[in-house]
């Protein structure tokens, strides 16, 4: 079983529709089953922020015991060289907004008790889905690099410049993280495709509604290709 989660009707809805699916409501969440290529996938729609990212991520695993789950959306870009309609593929994963540095030796993002700061992607995921990024987008349009999450959306040059600073990240969003942490606590391989639909400044908001169906048909196009190879 493949797990297909993202956090907006947007991201996701086009391709479930496009589908012969099988609506589960488990826990009072919604998930879609599909056949994809003779293989079986879960589909659905977490909601914003990392609560619901979290909760939502679990009920997967507990109900459908997925071997892996891909999050795909789309994010704020946090680098200079990443443009809107650009790919981020995640290979380490950093919550911008865990700080619990007052409280002892710990780094910006360390939760205490958890071993790593970071999450990282399985290689043969990522990829694979570079491979098939290719065949949308060219080659100086795909970044493989650091994902950071946190409850923010972030529209200020000044929060995304720290971000950059603190975590060398290629975008921040708000739910990769949460995702691939709960994956990660139940040994579920993860990954995390993330399109760009704004800079994360000042025009986020107006950038972000006028490129989020344009950002996430970029995840789409590739989505299919990646479950037909794992």
């Amino acid at each position: 079983m493949i797990g297909i989660i993202s956090a907006l009707n947007a991201e996701l809805m086009e391709i479930v529709e496009n589908l012969e699916t099988e609506k589960v409501i488990y826990k009072n969440l919604i998930f879609y089953k599909a056949k994809i290529y003779n293989k079986d996938v879960v589909l659905g729609i977490c909601g914003v922020g990392k609560v619901n990212a979290a909760m939502y991520t679990q009920a997967m695993i507990d109900y459908f015991n997925p071997k892996v789950i891909i999050n795909i959306g789309v994010a704020g870009s946090t680098c200079k060289d990443v443009k809107i309609g650009n790919l981020v593929i995640g290979t380490q994963y950093f919550y911008h907004d865990f700080d619990c540095t007052q409280a002892g030796s710990y780094t910006l993002g360390e939760m205490p008790g958890l071993k790593d700061v970071k999450f990282i992607s399985d290689e043969n995921l990522v990829n694979i889905a570079y491979e098939k990024a290719k065949k949308v987008l060219k080659e100086d349009e795909i970044f493989k690099g650091i994902i950071a999450t946190g409850d923010v959306f972030v529209a200020k040059k000044e929060t995304k410049d720290f971000i950059k600073e603190k975590f060398n990240s290629f975008c921040c969003e708000m739910e990769s993280c949460a995702i691939v942490h709960v994956c990660h606590l139940n040994n579920v391989k993860y990954l995390a495709l993330r399109s760009i639909s704004d800079n994360a400044n000042e025009d986020a908001d107006c950038d972000f509604e006028t490129f989020l169906i344009k950002a996430s048909k970029v995840v789409k196009s590739i989505i299919l290709d990646i479950i037909k190879e794992i």
